[in-house]
């Protein structure tokens, strides 16, 4: 009976040990910065692409071609993102040369990758 009773507490003490120890990550949540009034608010440099392959962007939507791309990248705002959208059906290797156009400028894109 002794024996049952101290491992019992041995089991309570650990438990409370576990819970009481939480682990330590280093990534830090995003923020937001308010935008304050009067302030210009960067849009990002949306493109899309297409099934086949062709590059799309500005309103009303144009095809443009990889070199106007990078010059589109290139001109832009270094704080402004650039935002590569294309659907399902899209080849991964037109998504990573369209990244490789936009590193080459010397930036970072973001994929998006729509299931619709």
């Amino acid at each position: 009976m002794d024996e049952a009773l101290v491992d019992i507490i041995f089991i309570l003490l650990a438990g409370l040990v576990a819970v009481s120890i939480t682990p330590k990550f280093d990534v830090e949540p995003p923020t937001s910065v308010e935008v304050e009034e009067g302030a210009n608010a960067l849009l990002p440099l949306q493109v899309a692409i297409s099934a086949d392959g062709a590059l799309w962007s500005g309103s009303p939507a144009q095809v443009i071609t990889v070199q106007q791309l990078y010059d589109m990248v290139a001109a832009s705002d270094a704080a402004q993102t650039v935002e590569i959208t294309a659907d399902l059906a899209v080849p991964a290797r037109l998504l990573i040369q369209a990244n490789l156009v936009v590193q080459q400028a010397g930036r970072q894109a973001v994929m998006i990758v729509r299931s619709d």
